[in-house]
């Protein structure tokens, strides 16, 4: 059975690439229909990347590239469709077989695991690094209102706080006032920008602030120490809410643990009541 069914298979193959030589080549087919004469070898790879990239927030507040990503979705996809292939082919030598439709569903498992885990691992990873950009925010917004109160100018306030952190989000905020130095945009336009590029909307309610705020250094001081204010007390407010979920999903072990105790102090008894009537 299965070396008719290997024959079948080589047979097929044969005539695929029989088939495949006598059609003209793809550079061929190109030329004759393209508008150019020239194949662009990466524009099949823009397409893909566009296609498998990501969402580019995510990959940006992680520092990643496009093609990176595909790259790591590619082989885990490439994993997932191998593995189960080595599986089979090891398990007759360590002595166990899988039926038919466990192999389906093997198969179906392991490629839908390899294609959606890079995509999951990603936005878990782009939800952490918010989280986390957040938290220095908080901090930045108070080394700003420092400078103001110290009498510094706003431009200057917000260049030199940017500049005294050495985190990823410090490091965001100082390339883009770096780049507003070049550029000459209004300073709340950097802080828009980059919360819609990072998907971050404490930066875009930051760029309202001094955009309202204008040249009042004393109104601009009290609206970001507030602004910082609030930052903390919501990240207080999740972080007791992880606590609390974590400390009730504790629980359960502890039931699944006392049910099972019972369940061996119960067992003997039943036994005994059950010979009896018997």
């Amino acid at each position: 059975m299965n070396a008719a069914f290997g024959g079948v298979l080589l047979g097929v193959g044969i005539l695929l690439v029989l088939d495949a030589l006598r059609r003209p080549s793809l550079d061929r087919i190109i030329r004759r229909h393209g508008p150019s004469s020239e194949v662009d070898p990466g524009r099949l790879v823009d397409v893909i990347t566009g296609r498998l990239g990501g969402v580019p927030s995510d990959l940006l507040i992680l520092g990643l590239s496009a093609r990176d990503h595909v790259t790591r979705r590619l082989v885990f996809l490439a994993c997932g469709v191998v593995g189960p292939f080595v599986l089979l082919g090891l398990g007759p030598y360590v002595g166990f077989r899988i039926s038919g439709t466990s192999t389906i569903v093997l198969f179906t498992s392991s490629v839908a695991v390899g294609h959606a885990w890079p995509e999951w691992r990603l936005k878990s990873r782009a939800r952490e690094a918010r989280t986390s950009f957040r938290s220095s925010l908080s901090a930045y917004l108070d080394l700003v209102a420092i400078q103001l109160a110290g009498g510094s100018g706003m431009d200057t306030a917000f260049v030199a706080a940017g500049r005294v952190g050495d985190g990823p989000a410090f490091a965001s905020i100082a390339a883009a006032l770096e780049e507003r130095r070049v550029t000459r945009e209004p300073l709340w336009t950097v802080f828009a920008d980059l919360g819609d590029r990072l998907e971050i909307t404490e930066l875009t309610d930051l760029a309202s602030s001094v955009k309202l705020g204008g040249d009042h250094g004393a109104r601009l001081t009290a609206s970001l120490v507030a602004r910082a204010r609030a930052l903390r007390h919501r990240q207080m407010s999740e972080v007791e809410a992880k606590a609390n979920a974590s400390t009730e999903r504790m629980g359960l072990p502890m039931v699944a643990i006392f049910l099972g105790f019972l369940v061996l102090l119960g067992y003997p008894a039943l036994d005994l009541i059950n010979n009896g009537f018997a």
